[in-house]
């Protein structure tokens, strides 16, 4: 909540985020249409196919979307120590083989 001091509109975003609506009103005004639109997507966590082993997150983001409309915008990597972490757009990270 206080984030949205820094960012205003922050926590509308990670609410709409995580409850998804799917009220629309053909008769709204322009913005009212776009927010309803975006208030319609929904966050989900899963596993990436080991057939991206090997690419760039970069790469991994290109071919998901242009196959199924998905934007993947974080990983979650566990390092050797068994400690993981989200990371948002690790641009260059490659994805490991065989995860």
């Amino acid at each position: 909540l206080g984030k949205s001091c820094l960012c205003p509109g922050f926590s509308t975003l990670i609410c709409n985020l995580m409850i998804s609506s799917g009220q629309n009103d053909d008769e709204c005004e322009p913005w009212m249409t776009e927010y309803l639109s975006g208030s319609g997507k929904e966050i989900y966590c899963t596993t990436l196919s080991p057939s991206f082993g090997g690419m760039t997150f970069n790469e991994v983001c290109s071919q998901l979307y242009r196959v199924t409309g998905a934007t993947l915008f974080a990983v979650e990597i566990t390092d050797t120590l068994g400690y993981s972490r989200v990371i948002l757009n690790p641009a260059r990270y490659r994805i490991p083989p065989n995860t």
